[in-house]
C-alpha cells in the first residue's frame, strides 16, 4: 500500500485483539506494559538529547503561543464541543480532553518528515509542543487527577 510500519502495525493489532482469547490477551497486556515502559522512557531521554534550542529561541515566543494553543486546542476544545453529543459530563470531557499528551507517535511523525520534506522547521515546530506536553501534562498530571477524584466524589455525594 506504500504507508508505513505504524499503519502495519495498527492492523496487525486490530487483528490480534479480534483472534486473541481474553485470557491471553491479560496475559498480553502485561507484556504490553513491560514494552511500552521498556521503549517509551528511552525515546524522551533521547528527545531530551535532540531537542533545538537555538532553533527555539530563534522562532521566538510564538513558537511557545502555538505549543500552548496546539494542547489547548487539539483535545480539550474538541471534546468539550463534542461532550453533549456523547452523552459525556462536561468535567469528564475537560479532564479527558486535557489528559492526551503528545507523545512517541508525535516525534516519529515530525522525524520522519523532517527527513522526507528537508526541513528543519518540522522537528523544531514539533518538538516544542512535545516538550510543552510533556512539562504541562506533568505537572498537572498528579493536581489534575486528585481534582477530579474531588469533584467526582461531591456529584456522587449530591453536592
Amino acid at each position: 500500500m506504500g504507508s508505513d510500519g505504524i499503519l502495519a502495525s495498527f492492523a496487525a493489532g486490530i487483528a490480534f485483539n479480534a483472534l486473541v482469547d481474553r485470557k491471553a490477551e491479560m496475559e498480553d497486556e502485561n507484556v504490553q506494559e513491560a514494552m511500552s515502559k521498556l521503549f517509551t522512557l528511552p525515546v524522551f531521554v533521547l528527545t531530551g538529547a535532540l531537542l533545538p534550542w537555538s532553533a527555539w529561541a530563534a522562532q521566538g515566543w510564538t513558537l511557545g503561543l502555538f505549543a500552548l494553543a496546539v494542547l489547548a486546542h487539539r483535545r480539550p476544545l474538541t471534546l468539550l464541543v463534542l461532550a453533549p453529543f456523547m452523552g459525556v459530563k462536561r468535567r469528564d470531557a475537560v479532564f479527558f480532553g486535557w489528559f492526551g499528551p503528545l507523545g512517541v507517535a508525535a516525534i516519529y511523525y515530525a522525524l520522519y518528515a523532517r527527513e522526507m520534506l528537508h526541513d528543519p522547521r518540522t522537528w523544531t515546530i514539533t518538538s516544542a509542543a512535545v516538550t510543552a506536553s510533556v512539562l504541562l501534562h506533568g505537572m498537572t498530571a498528579s493536581p489534575g487527577v486528585i481534582l477530579y477524584g474531588r469533584l467526582a466524589k461531591d456529584t456522587s455525594e449530591g453536592r
